[in-house]
């Protein structure tokens, strides 16, 4: 139950983030989104890069989660859709204060979502944090 609920927390966390800066100009000028990553050559992800992506992720989690409550209680769109934006410049801040590009944060996360074997190193690192 717990890897469970770990796994899907990452896999929500991922994609908070991914489709949040999906709209994101600056992130669209360095690529994201052209399957540029999906034709990469798998590569082998180290230990501290993992490190780095569960400690973004877990504050990339934390960031939406609040976006979502604050969103609930907004008035308008316009409101809303300024929540959704400082949410998501916030959650650019946290990943590179993990030590992460976007580019490598997302790159991880398509690799958790189809990589068995990364998505359990990226759960065994959560279960030690919880």
């Amino acid at each position: 139950m717990r890897h469970r609920r770990h796994t899907a927390f990452a896999i929500a966390a991922a994609a908070s983030l991914a489709a949040g800066l999906a709209a994101a100009p600056a992130v669209a000028e360095e690529g994201y989104g052209t399957g540029q990553e999906q034709a990469a050559p798998r590569a082998e992800v180290s230990s501290a890069k993992l490190d780095q992506f569960v400690v973004a992720l877990e504050r990339v989690h934390s960031i939406g989660n609040q976006a979502s409550a604050e969103m609930e209680q907004s008035r308008d769109m316009e409101e809303a859709q300024q929540i959704q934006q400082n949410a998501q410049g916030q959650m650019i801040e946290a990943v590179e204060e993990a030590g992460l590009t976007v580019d490598e944060y997302n790159r991880i996360a398509q690799l958790m979502n189809s990589d068995p074997e990364v998505q359990e190193r990226i759960n065994s690192r959560l279960e030690e944090r919880s």
